[in-house]
């Protein structure tokens, strides 16, 4: 003898509008932390043409931080 399930089709509803809800949540949270860690441009940075560097991009060239692959110093310390 086979068992049944019988689903009220009112339940569907509910889980497609918190499917929707949560899609909208996730799409929310994602661009207001994209936009809460943009990087600013100073007016100075233009000026004086300066370059800025991403953390990944200098973790790659110095091969994770390592002290045989020494970039130079500056006024925060050693890179």
């Amino acid at each position: 003898m086979a068992a049944t399930c019988c689903i009220d089709p009112r339940a569907y509803k509910n889980v497609e509008r918190d499917a929707r809800v949560s899609s909208k949540s996730v799409t929310g949270i994602y661009f207001h932390r994209r936009k809460k860690f943009s990087e600013v441009s100073e007016t100075w940075e233009k000026e004086f043409d300066a370059h800025r560097f991403s953390y990944k991009s200098l973790y790659k060239a110095t091969k994770g931080f390592s002290k045989d692959e020494f970039l130079g110093k500056g006024g925060f310390g050693e890179v």
